[in-house]
């Protein structure tokens, strides 16, 4: 069935092959790529699974499109390859997503230049869709004319309006339910996952790795876990965690802060708009939908120290004054946004909003660190995978006897729809809840109803089955009512930043 299931004695209790520390997509596409390769793994995550960088995800599923500017054909290769992956593995979760971008008189965004890219993009990724069922396959790109333009994105500023380019890429419905669904599928194929469990220090024997010392998050019990070998996937803490157990590398994780940003107002458009103001030094933003409202992304800040505590509220006012710009008649305010979701991206050196464009895996072994201890930095949610098979084959060199073993197949997807508006029998959402509960180890109702059921855009929603849900967890009076409490102050985080 692929079950999640939280048994940390009984799992502390086993030897492995490879330990994983970070559960959010790196974490779980390693964990998923150790299993296809045979290896006994575990995956430990301190908080809930993928409930910082991933979570607060754009949820697009890029091409590569934009290498095209730069002439890295690996990477767009890389990109496709991995886009086709995850339409092919997750069809319930991705789909084709059409991308509009308006056209005005400019020297390199012009109708010419365009078309000539798109067609070269096609060409180039003419075997994107083997395989694929129609339905997911990823059409050609074309440039369409400005009235066609207006009649697709009826509030595009018409100011020299010359047309717009139209391409295709790929988003997730859920980038959260994505991760739970890789990871259900990772335990079907013998991998473990752990939630709430820190990992406070290394176990070592002569210069090698033997395993590492880790805490119960949630009751303090101390835990020694067996393996030859640790990667540190630990995404914005990945730096800390190399420094704390072989050196400091800066090319780990130069943090930047970025955010999208959800509203209260319809999408723009039936897929993504690429808009960006002509006037200041404005970024490109994409507009999408997110459960039938307005989402946009990405702002970028620079990050001084090692860590940030989010967007500032003047950056934040600069997003809203360039999206204004780019389209006058949308004309956003501070009370329109329902939440601000944001979290760090590796940029390609600290200080900087330039972001990375390569990840970086190292082999602490390699240069004077324990053997057996490695660390990877990711760029973005497509190429997790990817990235992730790489260090896999890295690692096992220092195996033997290990050969590549495959998948079984994906379980089939979890119910994890518990809308009222779609799931209105009080007994049927009991009933999945609880399953949701057994199998996929949600700890709080925040877990559950946010990182597992995608409500973080509906909160009288959420709220109103908040109940339910504790029926499902078995909970008292008294900790449903601290449950409920909780889930209240995560919707009443403020939307703008102080």
């Amino acid at each position: 069935m692929g079950s999640i299931t939280r048994n940390v004695n009984q799992i502390c209790r086993d030897a492995y092959d490879v330990i994983i520390i970070g559960g959010g997509i790196y974490g779980s596409m390693l964990l998923l790529e150790a299993s296809r390769a045979g290896l006994k793994a575990v995956m430990l995550e301190k908080n809930d699974f993928g409930c910082l960088t991933s979570f607060n995800s754009l949820r697009i599923i890029h091409g590569g499109l934009r290498y095209l500017q730069t002439l890295r054909f690996s990477r767009i290769r890389e990109s496709v390859n991995e886009r086709s992956w995850f339409l092919g593995n997750f069809p319930d979760l991705v789909r084709p997503l059409p991308c509009l971008m308006p056209l005005y008189r400019n020297l390199t965004k012009n109708r010419l230049t365009l078309r000539a890219a798109l067609r070269v993009n096609d060409w180039f990724t003419r075997n994107r869709n083997a395989g694929l069922p129609p339905e997911l396959e990823i059409p050609d790109g074309q440039v369409i004319g400005a009235a066609e333009s207006r009649q697709r994105f009826p509030l595009v500023r018409g100011d020299g309006l010359r047309g717009a380019a139209l391409w295709y890429d790929a988003v997730m419905l859920d980038s959260n339910r994505l991760l739970m669904e890789v990871l259900r599928w990772s335990a079907r194929a013998g991998g473990t996952s752990v939630n709430y469990f820190e990992v406070k220090d290394l176990l070592r024997v002569n210069g090698k790795v033997r395993g590492v010392v880790g805490s119960d998050v949630l009751n303090g019990t101390d835990y020694e876990i067996e393996a030859p070998l640790v990667v540190n996937a630990a995404g914005p803490e990945c730096r800390a965690v190399a420094q704390k157990f072989s050196a400091d590398n800066s090319t780990l994780f130069p943090p930047s802060v970025a955010w999208n940003i959800l509203f209260d107002r319809p999408p723009l458009f039936d897929g993504a708009v690429a808009i960006q103001a002509t006037s200041g030094n404005s970024r490109m933003y994409f507009a999408h939908s997110l459960r039938g409202r307005l989402f946009v992304g990405t702002g970028h800040a620079p990050v001084d120290g090692i860590s940030a505590p989010g967007p500032a509220k003047e950056d934040v006012r600069a997003m809203l004054a360039d999206l204004n710009r780019a389209v006058p008649e949308l004309d956003v305010h501070p009370a329109d946004i329902k939440r601000i979701f944001w979290g760090l991206l590796p940029a390609k050196q600290l200080g900087s909003v330039e972001l990375a464009t390569e990840s970086v895996s190292l082999d602490h072994g390699q240069q004077g660190g324990p053997k057996g201890l490695f660390s990877v930095s990711g760029v973005k949610f497509t190429t997790a995978r990817s990235t992730a098979s790489r260090l896999i084959t890295l690692m096992k060199g220092n195996m033997t006897g290990s050969g590549i073993v495959g998948l079984p197949d994906r379980p089939a997807p979890a119910m994890y729809d518990l809308h009222p508006d779609n799931c209105s029998d009080r007994v049927e959402r009991i009933r999945r809840a609880r399953a949701l509960v057994d199998n996929e180890a949600p700890q709080s109702l925040v877990d559950l109803i946010i990182r597992r059921c995608d409500m973080v855009g509906d909160p009288d929603a959420a709220m109103s089955i908040a109940l339910d849900c504790c029926t499902a967890f078995g909970w008292s009076s008294e900790q449903s009512n601290v449950q409920i409490q909780e889930l209240s102050t995560f919707f009443k985080l403020q939307s703008m930043p102080n």
